[in-house]
């Protein structure tokens, strides 16, 4: 299956081999083999050479390619796979260690999260309060999936600031790979023809070539139908957001108070909003406990827009009981955390889910 030929791509990426051995080129091919496969049709002549560029380019870069970050059954990476990485491996590059200005690098917080470091820059409108000198921002996140999404999504990247796929292979292999030979704009064309042949099933496949919507699974098991009514209808707990074909309302930036727990650990700032008539900053508020405090105010970063503070892009939850770890920093590194997270923030809307309530919701979501 597709999935099982992105896992065979990236395990042969993290295990070191070099661009253009052997193993590198029969993974490409096993992966264009594959993704025919799964859609039942030929890849063209450019989504081919898209694919091998996927695999195997690195642009005179730092040893990356699409590939060593895009890796597992989902299109991106896990924690146990950069564990199993040899030091050697590309994956370990000083920009995105613990410190990347020591002179010995560690990578304690990619091996447990899995999560690259990215530098955005602030909008007009948003400070830091107390740093207002400062104009942008590095912070932790996960890597997003290409899977479906390319095809799919209307919202690219976590906090919806990339206009095209072409302009997220651009950005991604100056920021991550660091290369050096620039891309051609048909290069970029032809990587994001390919990733918009990367589907998580048959189903999602057609929903991408004749809009054939998968529809909600019915249940088999009693937990399984207890756990559809949280996402049966507009006016259930989950299918409220849980909307469209992946159950994403197409990327639609939320809050669901994931930088305001803040589980990962990650260093806060104290955000801020400024006035552009005077110049006076007032702090921005989350949603849920009214914080300023956020080591990652997502989407806002994108919009400047307030109402977007701590708001990130909504995944699919198609293929979910394939796509640990969770959230847009990897804090959550299974369902059950997942749903401790929605218990703690569901408590704070005023209601309680119990213990059967979690495990009939992860029993519904394992059938997604």
């Amino acid at each position: 299956m597709l999935r099982q030929s992105i896992a065979v791509l990236g395990m042969s990426v993290l295990a070191g081999c070099g661009v253009g051995e052997a193993t590198d080129a029969s993974a490409a091919d096993e992966l264009i083999a594959n993704t025919e496969s799964a859609t039942g049709q030929s890849l063209s002549s450019s989504e081919t050479d898209g694919a091998r560029l996927f695999a195997l380019e690195t642009f005179d870069g730092n040893g990356r390619t699409c590939a060593t970050c895009h890796t597992a059954n989902f299109g991106a990476i896990t924690p146990q796979q950069i564990q199993a990485a040899p030091s050697s491996s590309p994956i370990f590059r000083r920009i995105d260690a613990d410190d990347p200005s020591s002179p010995y690098p560690t990578y304690n917080r990619l091996k447990r999260d899995a999560t690259v470091l990215v530098t955005i820059n602030l909008p007009s409108n948003i400070v830091i309060i107390g740093q207002p000198n400062k104009r942008s921002i590095t912070v932790p996140r996960a890597v997003p999936s290409i899977v479906d999404m390319a095809a799919l999504d209307t919202t690219i990247m976590l906090d919806g600031r990339e206009p095209t796929l072409q302009h997220q292979a651009l950005g991604a292999a100056h920021a991550h790979a660091q290369v050096r030979r620039e891309p051609t704009a048909k290069q970029l064309d032809q990587i994001a023809a390919f990733e918009k042949k990367l589907f998580s099933s048959a189903a999602t496949y057609r929903l991408a070539k004749d809009g054939t919507d998968p529809g909600l699974p019915q249940g088999r098991t009693d937990s399984e139908k207890r756990g559809r009514a949280f996402f049966d209808g507009p006016q259930s707990a989950c299918g409220q957001c849980h909307q469209g074909g992946l159950l994403n309302m197409g990327g639609f930036p939320l809050n669901i108070g994931v930088s305001a727990f803040n589980k990962s650990g990650a260093k806060t700032y104290n955000w801020g909003i400024k006035d552009p008539a005077t110049g006076a900053v007032t702090p921005l508020a989350d949603a849920f406990t009214g914080d300023s405090h956020s080591p990652d105010p997502g989407a806002i970063l994108t919009t400047g827009n307030p109402d977007d503070f701590n708001a990130f892009k909504m995944v699919s939850l198609r293929n979910i009981k394939n796509t640990a770890p969770y959230f847009h920093d990897n804090s959550a590194k299974t369902l059950a955390e997942v749903m401790d997270h929605y218990a703690q923030l569901f408590s704070l809307l005023g209601f309680e889910i119990t213990a059967q309530d979690k495990a009939d919701a992860i029993a519904y979501m394992k059938l997604l």
